[in-house]
């Protein structure tokens, strides 16, 4: 976040815009973009059901996705909140 508590900077151009905008200005770079969080949590749920289905054959793989797919929620989750204070500290 920039020194003006409006505006937010681009990662990068490094250019500074208003924290309402949905991609920069000036490189076109989505600021609210949850894709590849979204992807992780899937690819952790596939992981999950594919141990549940194999009945326990692919135990690591199961745990492995329940963790992927809880972190990939926590950081949407995250990423929301953070959206929510900067909206309420304007």
């Amino acid at each position: 976040m920039s020194a003006d508590g409006n505006k937010i900077e681009c990662r990068r151009c490094r250019e500074t815009f208003p924290i309402d905008a949905d991609s920069c200005p000036n490189c076109g770079k989505e600021v609210r973009s949850n894709t590849p969080y979204y992807v992780g949590a899937a690819l952790g749920v596939v992981l999950v059901l594919t141990a549940v289905l194999s009945m326990g054959e692919l135990l690591a793989y199961g745990a492995l996705g329940a963790v992927i797919a809880v972190s990939c929620g926590y950081m949407i989750y995250r990423k929301r909140q953070r959206i929510v204070e900067e909206g309420e500290s304007i």
